[in-house]
């Protein structure tokens, strides 16, 4: 642990604890919730708080409504708990703590922090009586709920946008034929579709128009995802060309861990806007053919550009449209403002893992010899980044000596971690992380204690 830092009158937000337990993290803070979700500790505040606010001297606090946090029980494990209320409160002095792990987080002085003795006590520490040199006690794996895919497809269907037409199955537009029987004006007038009898013999729907029909006919947004049998890009804009091709909405589990390995891959080395890929690897390569035909069911093409292939996909507006709606793929220059997708985070491991399977791919690196690291210009995500490694009891530190932000992994457990649970596509990193496997010994960031030998 090393430096303090004083701010007056900071913003900041109460997570899980005790009254006056002293939890208040600046509003900056990344929190993960128990499904996995990453998100900033104002976010939390704003997103979860309700009722009416009760005014405070420093503050103002909302009751909360389905927030769940990790929390540390009695017998050091962790598990989820339910927040009751949210705190947003003024600081007259905030104590930022480094570790040697490169981590940092800011805090009100009064904050404590899990500490491990040289007795071989865990106690708590407030953020102010912390020295240098004290060793803070890290989970060595984190827990979170395993969302299942429907859950996850409920969540993708409102994100589309009315760019986007749905085509169903027959199977559903015969219900909405039903439906629209003897009433197509006023139930076009209803779901906001003036064009309503035309769709309906087409078979597909504006994505707001068709969360209406299946409301209309009380179906979960699950099964109403799992009704649509292709989507297309076709801007609402008067003129505007239609000519994005019809492409497959990923359904099954194959498809979404395919998919999932496609938005890490293209987060490292996609091309910002239309998501072709840029590489040199012919396994990597090979992969990302595949994954778009598993996906998406459209084929590519591939061109040699003085330093690199180019490999692109043939799902036009309607494949990058729909990495940027659901997964925030950057339509601009990506490099410095790129971070973990909050629908990435909140999947089940299987499926994180694939997307940081594709992003190691890209960006990842395996130094003979030495460690497996990655490196990428985003602050953000390169701080989100520990945090997804952790679940697969994977402990990541930020290098010193580099120039850019890079994550390193070593030591046999966070090593045989991440060779087991996420690995490379690539067999040539894949056999040198193997190599790296073999020769791993202690972690000297995470695994020493301060306990003196005999």
């Amino acid at each position: 642990m090393s430096s303090a830092t004083q701010t007056l009158r900071q913003p900041v937000v109460v997570v899980l604890g005790h009254v006056d337990a002293g939890k208040c993290v600046s509003g900056d803070t990344l929190i993960q919730l128990a499904d996995g979700t990453i998100v900033e500790a104002r976010q939390v505040f704003e997103r979860f708080r309700t009722g009416e606010p009760v005014e405070k001297s420093d503050g103002i606090v909302y009751e909360a409504e389905g927030l769940q946090l990790l929390s540390v029980q009695e017998d050091g494990s962790i598990a989820p708990k339910s927040a009751s209320y949210v705190w947003r409160l003024h600081a007259d002095k905030l104590i930022e703590v480094q570790t040697k792990a490169g981590y940092a987080i800011r805090t009100t002085p009064e904050h404590k922090f899990l500490v491990f003795e040289p007795s071989g006590e865990v106690r708590y520490v407030e953020a102010e009586r912390l020295k240098l040199g004290d060793y803070l006690v890290l989970p060595s794996r984190v827990r979170v709920f395993q969302t299942d895919l429907g859950t996850i497809k409920a969540k993708i269907l409102p994100l589309l946008s009315d760019d986007f037409l749905l085509r169903v199955s027959p199977k559903l537009n015969a219900r909405v034929r039903a439906a629209a029987e003897g009433r197509q004006r006023s139930l076009g007038v209803q779901l906001g579709d003036h064009n309503l009898e035309f769709h309906i013999r087409k078979g597909y729907y504006r994505a707001s128009v068709f969360r209406r029909i299946a409301a209309e006919l009380d179906l979960p947004l699950k099964q109403a995802y799992d009704s649509i049998t292709a989507m297309k890009f076709a801007s609402r804009k008067q003129r505007a060309t239609h000519k994005s091709p019809w492409v497959r909405l990923p359904q099954t589990k194959k498809q979404f861990e395919a998919l999932l390995y496609l938005v890490g891959l293209l987060y490292g080395d996609g091309l910002a806007e239309k998501a072709h890929l840029a590489n040199v690897s012919k396994d990597i390569i090979n992969e990302f053919r595949r994954c778009v035909s598993v996906t998406f069911g459209v084929g590519t093409n591939q061109a040699w550009r003085r330093t690199c292939y180019i490999i692109s996909h043939k799902g036009g507006k309607s494949l990058a449209r729909f990495l940027t709606e659901v997964f925030d793929y950057p339509t601009t220059d990506k490099t410095l403002v790129l971070r973990i997708p909050e629908i990435v985070s909140a999947m089940p491991d299987r499926l994180v893992a694939k997307f940081l399977r594709g992003f190691f791919d890209a960006e990842g690196f395996v130094t003979e010899g030495r460690n497996i690291g990655i490196g990428c210009e985003s602050r953000v995500l390169m701080k989100q980044l520990p945090m997804l490694l952790q679940r697969f009891g994977c402990l990541a530190y930020f290098a010193k000596k580099t120039r850019r932000n890079e994550l390193v992994i070593s030591g046999r457990r966070n090593v045989s971690a991440f060779v087991n649970s996420i690995g490379f596509q690539d067999r040539s990193k894949m056999k040198a992380a193997r190599r790296r496997l073999s020769s791993s010994e202690t972690n000297r960031v995470f695994e020493l204690t301060p306990i003196p030998g005999e």
